[in-house]
């Protein structure tokens, strides 16, 4: 895949952040704030390091598995996108709630506690939809008698077997971050 299309996946990326933040700053006391899933597995929980990782590691894995499925489908450049494009709103309606509700001490948070882990996974996640796109690609000259690859599934789902193993590393390791220096950190930021 070219560079351009993974620059194109930023930009997506970017404008959800902008759209998530404008919608928490216009409708702060919303719904969808509080019961949509995508809120869920950004990298502000506390709690037990059990707890942690199931929180970490669940709900990152839903989106995973999102990619996953639209990338067997022919037509997977729009949904990938529209996934690409809720993960922004989600990280952009986050910070912005942190920063409205605790000011420099939120954001420190922000930087402290939930960007190390958001960069990391919005990483992995444009991967996913940089692989969904290219075997939906695949799958189409596959389909259409281009004189494509042929059908590369086995190595599309050992890209995302990585990607999953990717995401546990990273929620172990944000459970750890958050079991043991959360409750330290956020009571001096923000408390």
């Amino acid at each position: 895949m070219k560079p351009k299309r993974m620059l194109f996946l930023l930009l997506f990326l970017i404008v959800g952040e902008i759209a998530g933040s404008c919608l928490r700053v216009q409708c702060p006391q919303s719904h969808i704030w509080e019961y949509a899933f995508t809120t869920h597995g950004i990298g502000m929980v506390e709690g037990s390091f059990r707890s942690i990782l199931t929180e970490e590691l669940v709900f990152p894995l839903l989106w995973l598995l999102m990619f996953a499925v639209v990338g067997l489908t022919i037509c997977a450049a729009p949904a990938a996108l529209a996934i690409v494009f809720l993960h922004g709103m989600t990280l952009g309606a986050v910070l912005t709630d942190l920063y409205q509700n605790h000011a420099f001490r939120g954001f420190l948070t922000a930087v402290s506690l939930v960007m190390p882990y958001a960069v990391l996974q919005t990483l992995l996640f444009l991967t996913a939809a940089r692989e969904a796109m290219r075997s939906s690609l695949s799958l189409r000259k596959t389909v259409f008698g281009s004189d494509g690859e042929g059908s590369l599934l086995r190595i599309y789902l050992l890209r995302f077997l990585v990607l999953g193993a990717g995401l546990a590393v990273l929620a172990a390791v944000q459970g750890l971050v958050g079991s043991r220096l959360y409750p330290l950190i956020i009571r001096r930021l923000i408390y």
